[in-house]
């Protein structure tokens, strides 16, 4: 479960939300402006008008190329996903703590503040 609200953490950072915008969680359901929110999506960094006329709303990240694809994806009315690898047990993550979490205090402390993504 932790993981899921991870992701979640994550999708409010990257929101294109305005000011007015609020996500939320009740339970497994996320929430914008109090509203059901089902994320339609794709993972990559290119063809987000394509994506958007496809009926998505999401692009999922794998954490490096953000800087790259916050305007595209802003202009596209596409919300972002930004994805970290978590590890393995076997390679030291246990709990989900370990030293790589400073990557997603990086990322919090980058792009929460950044507008259109608040």
């Amino acid at each position: 479960m932790s993981i899921f609200y991870s992701l979640i953490f994550l999708f409010y950072l990257f929101n294109k939300a305005s000011s007015l915008d609020k996500v939320t969680v009740d339970k497994q359901q996320i929430l914008v402006n109090g509203k059901p929110f089902i994320a339609n999506g794709a993972a990559g960094n290119v063809r987000f008008d394509l994506l958007k006329q496809l009926g998505g709303n999401v692009i999922r990240t794998y954490g490096d190329e953000i800087d790259q694809i916050i305007g595209p994806a802003s202009k596209a009315g596409l919300k972002i996903v930004a994805g970290f690898w978590l590890g393995q047990v076997s390679q030291g993550y246990v709990n989900y703590q370990n030293p790589n979490d400073k990557n997603v205090r990086k990322l919090k402390f980058n792009y929460s503040n950044k507008r259109p993504f608040r």
